[in-house]
């Protein structure tokens, strides 16, 4: 775990505990809505995890050579694709690169398809060029 997570989660327990004590069971709500943010993280993870491995598979590629390339385990890799573990920023850097994938979509699952909309003319130029090289 990262020390600064670590630090950050130990001093949110930290200041979460002093507020309760001050204000008696008022902050039974923040504890709910804590609850619900993890539960949100985990399902994000998850997801975050099945694009990378959708991706990775339709690339044809083994989770060891992804793994390799990252500078992880097989074992870190497939926490990552199924939940149970983050990747770093640097990581999905390196992710996209070598999976050729759309941060949007590994991140929010937004899929955009694009419509070029070309004239007669230009198609015709188009086709007239795609010809010339086939000749």
């Amino acid at each position: 775990m990262c020390p600064f997570l670590f630090a950050e989660n130990y001093i949110s327990r930290e200041l979460l505990s002093v507020l309760k004590r001050v204000n008696g069971n008022k902050f039974e709500r923040i504890d709910d809505m804590s609850k619900e943010i993890r539960e949100y993280d985990k399902n994000v993870q998850f997801e975050i995890g099945q694009r990378i491995q959708e991706i990775r598979l339709d690339k044809n590629m083994k989770s060891i050579e992804l793994a390799t390339e990252l500078g992880i385990t097989r074992n870190q890799m497939s926490r990552i694709e199924n939940g149970r573990a983050n990747c770093t920023i640097s990581q999905l850097f390196i992710l996209l690169q070598i999976l050729g994938g759309s941060a949007d979509y590994i991140l929010f699952g937004k899929k955009y398809e694009r419509e070029i909309k070309i004239t007669k003319e230009q198609k015709e130029v188009l086709i007239n060029l795609i010809n010339a090289f086939n000749e």
